[in-house]
């Protein structure tokens, strides 16, 4: 992943590439697509969520997947 934005540097980033800003992952950590809540939240987020073949969710952000877990540690690294 390239380097984080994290704060209001993430924010600024929103009116120009919506899709590329990932907040409010953690909510997805551990659920799957089909799951209702998830159904729901996915309509909220501007970002790409998919489901691997074993249901979880993951952010698609162009050519790359990452996992909930995977982006709410690069937030957490960036933040230090």
């Amino acid at each position: 992943m390239e380097t984080a934005l994290v704060g209001k540097p993430a924010v600024a980033q929103l009116a120009s590439c919506p899709q590329e800003v990932i907040y409010s992952i953690k909510r997805f950590i551990g659920s799957t697509l089909d799951d209702e809540r998830v159904r729901q939240d996915k309509e909220n987020v501007p970002y790409n969520l998919q489901k691997t073949q074993e249901h979880s969710v993951v952010v698609r952000i162009a050519e790359r997947t990452f996992t909930p877990s995977e982006v709410s540690a690069e937030i957490g690294m960036s933040e230090k």
